[in-house]
Parts: structure tokens; sequence; C-alpha cells
């Protein structure tokens, strides 16, 4: 059975990763007036959308587009034969996520984020945006929201053991990552912290530390206690 560690210190009751009132969640309809394939072409969109979220601060209106690559059998070519996991969910070797300010009747890109699955042998993987986990809020109320973005990578046979994540925190156009390999057994678990993590705002750190565990409490990783006291320093 797998023990999840807890920080307890930093560990706060979110009823939800996401704030409601700075952000909001486009539903399918929204997302093809917004984004007509006219639009995505130009922007170089090419996955299949799976979320876009969207908030104002005082740099504007944003959008970020959520996108992965889901791989089929191309053997049929009447429709597509979508490969699967033990799950039964699609299986993505790709993904992209556009954060795009709208500026007039157009889009400007601010950033694109691109990674695909980890390759190790024996083992398939699928790739994917945990959006469930992602924040878009002002944590330091400076006026400029705070974008948290958290994906992974998991075996396709379902085994949580072998999973790879990643969160990312943009604080004022920088990137700080916090990389997550889980294993089995405790000394084959290894995290890397950005080394500008450490002078994130504290609101900013804490939303990573409720991030994780979080994401430990729907036992999806799975962090060694020595990790929590590096991100403590």
């Amino acid at each position: 059975m797998r023990k999840y560690f807890l920080w307890g210190f930093f560990c706060t009751l979110l009823a939800h990763a996401q704030d409601p009132s700075q952000a909001q969640l486009l539903d399918d309809e929204q997302i093809q007036k917004q984004f007509p394939t006219k639009i995505q072409r130009k922007l170089g969109i090419t996955y299949p959308i799976v979320k876009v979220y969207t908030y104002q601060d005082r740099e504007g209106k944003h959008f970020w587009v959520f996108t992965e690559n889901k791989l089929y059998d191309s053997s049929s070519k009447k429709e597509k034969n979508y490969r699967r996991n033990s799950e039964g969910e699609v299986i993505n070797d790709k993904i992209k996520a556009f954060h795009l300010i709208e500026d007039k009747d157009a889009f400007r890109q601010v950033k694109l984020l691109y990674d695909y699955r980890p390759e190790w042998e024996g083992w398939e993987f699928s790739i994917w945006f945990w959006t469930k986990f992602v924040s878009f809020t002002d944590l330091d109320k400076d006026g400029y929201v705070d974008p948290v973005i958290v994906y992974g990578a998991t075996p396709t046979d379902g085994d949580p053991d072998r999973a790879k994540v990643k969160i990312l925190a943009y604080h004022k156009g920088e990137k700080t990552a916090i990389r997550h390999q889980d294993s089995p057994d405790d000394i084959g678990r290894e995290t890397q912290i950005d080394a500008s993590y450490y002078t994130l705002p504290q609101p900013i750190r804490q939303r990573i530390f409720d991030t994780i565990n979080r994401l430990q409490e729907n036992q999806l990783t799975l962090f060694n206690p020595e990790d929590f006291k590096k991100l403590k320093k």
C-alpha cells in the first residue's frame, strides 16, 4: 500500500484549486466561437483542444488553450479508432498549451508550453494536462494572475508508481518548475526544484504545496518527506 505524506503545516482545505472569480472555463460552444478552425490554423493549434480558460488582469484578457495529441489506429479510413489505456482513456503522446492575450481583434501569443510522453524501456506512457489542479489566481495580490499548471504522464497499464509529474508556476513572466519522478520505492523517487522557487512570494509557494497535497490525496503521485523539507527551505 502506498503511504502519502502530507506536510500538515502547509496543507489548507481547498474545495477547488480554481478561483472562479478570476478564471472562466469555456464550454464547447464558446470554444468553437472563440477559436474556429481558421483561427486555430493561424495560431498553430494542430492538436485537439481539451480545455480553454480565460481571465482578466492588469495585463489584459488572457486565454489558456490546452491541447493534446490523441493517438489512433490509422488503418480505418472511415473513422478514427483511438488507442486507449487500461482505464479506457485515450492515449496522448504530446501536449501543447497556448497562453494568449486578446489584442483588439486578434491574439498575441505570450508563451507556448510543449512536452511529450517519456520513453521508458518496457513501458508505454500517456501524457495529459491535469486541469482539475490548475490555478489562475492573483496569489500575491499585485494585480497580475499567477498561473499554476499541472500535467503528468503515467503508464498505459495504469501503474501509478512510475508516473511523472510537472508543476509549473508563472510569476511576472518567469517560469518555475517542480519536476517529480515516481517509483515503487523511496530511493527511486526524484524531485527537481528550480532555484527560482525559493524567491517566489509565499502565497505562490503555498499554492504549490496545496497542489502537491491534493495530487497525493488523489493518489496521482507520491513525494518523499525529504522532498517536502527541501520545498520548505
